[in-house]
């Protein structure tokens, strides 16, 4: 029988590798590509998830406040800032659900603490931290990741399904640990669900950061279509005098109207007057004026 062992202290700290390139990747973009509102903030969250990995790869070499506490503050701060950034990007910003998702946030820093120091219980902090990722994603999902798939349905498909699997992951670590895990004594030897899914998270997470300035570049690629859109009808355009009504040609001429067209086209113009020149022209002669009473009658 095959037993595979995996290491969640290892793979931490090549999770905050993984962070720490991406977003290197993120800030060099930032620098030399045109960025939107919200590219700041997930660069935050990348730095977040990177933070709260390396700071777990070190536990029980430094202080339980900051590989426990800190850490997995960093990893729920990773959706904080992905989905507030999502909110700027989209120029949907609501300070209610900032709110709201700052107090979530702060209650699982008390509960954390609680189950840290006074209550120590791992599978507790297990169960709380799942239920605020989950309670994050539910928030942001309907509203901020619905609203962007609205401008962006072709490139929202991976975002909607990683966040669909994470919130998914997060429910199941829950009733989990609630129904059939057994009191865990050391975080970094737990059960294969627990280094599963924290195998799993990693992947997810670097696919929302991928899709994000994939996202990025779509808008930046529209706008471009845009602009030289506009550019060509400013091209099209036709310069025509506002007194004599001669058009300039494309070598700075200015030419007259037929004349411009027939070089212009294959067609060949025929001159006639409209009514209302030739009533300009012709109204005060008895013969037009003849003429026009007979067409009434």
């Amino acid at each position: 029988m095959i037993v595979f062992d995996l290491d969640i202290k290892t793979l931490s700290f090549f999770t905050g590798i993984i962070s720490l390139i991406l977003g290197f990747c993120l800030v060099y973009f930032l620098n030399n590509r045109k960025k939107y509102p919200g590219f700041i903030l997930w660069i935050l969250a990348i730095s977040s998830n990177g933070t709260g990995s390396f700071l777990l790869a070190f536990r029980a070499t430094l202080p339980d406040f900051l590989t426990i506490v800190i850490a997995n503050t960093c990893f729920i701060l990773f959706y904080f800032f992905v989905f507030t950034g999502i909110d700027q990007f989209t120029n949907n910003f609501n300070i209610k659900r900032t709110i709201l998702s700052v107090i979530i946030v702060v209650i699982m820093l008390i509960f954390f603490i609680l189950f840290t120091y006074s209550y120590p219980n791992i599978n507790m902090r297990i169960i709380v931290y799942s239920l605020t990722a989950s309670v994050l994603v539910l928030i942001y999902f309907f509203s901020s990741v619905g609203f962007l798939k609205e401008l962006y349905p072709d490139k929202t498909g991976i975002l909607t399904l990683s966040l669909l699997c994470n919130f998914a992951l997060f429910f199941v670590r829950i009733f989990y640990t609630l129904f059939f895990e057994s009191k865990i004594t050391n975080f970094l030897e737990s059960g294969m669900i627990h280094q599963l899914s924290f195998i799993v998270t990693v992947i997810i997470n670097i696919t929302i950061m991928i899709t994000l300035v994939i996202i990025n570049s779509e808008r930046l690629r529209n706008e471009l279509t845009a602009a030289n859109k506009k550019i060509e009808d400013l091209a099209n355009l036709l310069p025509i005098c506002s007194n004599c009504k001669k058009i300039k040609d494309d070598q700075g001429y200015w030419k007259d109207v037929e004349e411009y067209i027939e070089k212009k086209t294959d067609v060949t113009l025929s001159h006639s007057l409209c009514n209302d020149c030739m009533t300009k022209i012709y109204g005060k002669e008895d013969w037009f004026n003849r003429k026009k009473a007979l067409e009434k009658d």
